[in-house]
């Protein structure tokens, strides 16, 4: 079990700020203000301590997010609407000995060593993607101690899992691509990382509830954000991270990949893909996803903004515009949450938001 270091309550106060990119909402708007009762976000939290913040998930205790190059976890706090440290060393790192004696020891040049991705599971725990570690975990949220679920595949070490999302069944779904393996000194998206690799590929695995690892994709280049889709037979979105790594995933292009799952989850069929390339190279890509329960809509970064996707109609129908790197969303509290460039922003939501 890692021990990662507590840390006292610090508030941190940001206001909104003028200075910030003008933010664009173009396509379905009808759809957007279906699901949102705005049509830009509300800047909480920048600088100060954030690097690249990622993994939002709302919990009992109000919305936690991940910051990978810091190994910090954040908090929110509505009551004196700031962010507060909530657990640092969230990556795994600076070197720690588990219970069970095995050492986690991360490289000096490793970019990202923090935390990414997390999953409640309710019982006061959530699932956490270890990029230091490069493992799967589970946080007590009352201890604040971390627990392995998964490091291995076959006997050889994971990349680093980046987002994870948890199936009726139990069993957890997580995408495992070679940004745990990015270099201080190469921190950029490039081949070199797959090299690093002993799985060799990027891989989406599935972790049964009874503790058995399977690996259910490998044809994907850069898995990152996913999701569940209610329905039978159930599907998986996975967006894959375009960020110039080749020519079939050049910098600007959104492409997000629709699976169909087996009903005991040994594997899983493409069914199709959408892509939406921008008409300027934007920095960023498709990387986290949830889904709007009303609506089925699919919400999800995309290059320098924010995507709906409309299943139906396989096609991204409307894009908020923001000017920065979106990392990740999540739903809780009457709002969207959303993550990236040093920054925390929210959407209050539109109707009944106890649905979310």
């Amino acid at each position: 079990m890692a021990r990662p270091i507590f840390v006292s309550l610090l508030a941190l106060v940001i206001p909104g700020r003028s200075d910030e990119p003008k933010t664009d909402l173009s396509g379905d708007t009808a759809a957007w203000y279906e699901m949102f009762a705005a049509g830009a976000p509300e800047l909480l939290a920048k600088g100060k301590g954030l690097k690249w913040t990622e993994g939002p998930v709302w919990t009992p205790e109000g919305l936690l997010f991940s910051d990978t190059i810091t190994g910090t976890i954040w908090r929110w706090r509505e009551d004196t609407k700031s962010i507060e440290k909530f657990l640092t060393a969230a990556g795994g790192c600076p070197q720690t000995r588990d219970d069970d004696g095995a050492n986690w020891s991360c490289s000096a040049d490793q970019a990202e060593p923090g935390s990414n991705g997390m999953a409640m599971l309710g019982d006061g725990r959530v699932a956490i993607c270890q990029h230091g570690a490069r493992r799967l975990g589970v946080l007590d949220m009352k201890t604040r101690k971390i627990s392995e679920l998964a490091s291995r595949f076959e006997g050889k070490r994971l990349n680093g899992p980046n987002d994870v999302v948890r199936h009726a069944s139990g069993a957890l779904i997580f995408t495992d691509p070679f940004y745990g393996l990015l270099e201080t000194s190469r921190f950029y998206d490039h081949n070199y990382t797959q090299e690093k690799s002993e799985q060799g590929v990027a891989g989406i695995y599935v972790l049964s509830a009874a503790g058995e690892l399977k690996l259910l994709d490998a044809s994907t280049s850069r898995p990152n954000g996913l999701a569940l889709l209610q329905g039978k037979p159930q599907q998986l979105v996975v967006a894959e991270c375009c960020q110039g790594h080749s020519e079939r995933c050049k910098q600007g292009l959104a492409r997000w990949k629709i699976f169909e799952l087996s009903e005991g989850l040994d594997s899983m069929q493409l069914s199709y893909v959408i892509e939406r390339a921008a008409a300027e190279t934007y920095a960023g890509c498709a990387d986290g996803l949830k889904v709007h329960a009303r609506t089925g809509l699919v919400i999800s970064s995309c290059p320098q903004g924010i995507c709906v996707l409309d299943l139906d109609r396989k096609r991204v129908t409307v894009k908020l515009h923001v000017g920065l790197k979106i990392s990740n969303v999540a739903f809780g509290g009457g709002f969207l949450w959303i993550t990236g460039e040093e920054r925390l922003w929210r959407i209050p939501l539109a109707g009944d938001a106890r649905e979310l």
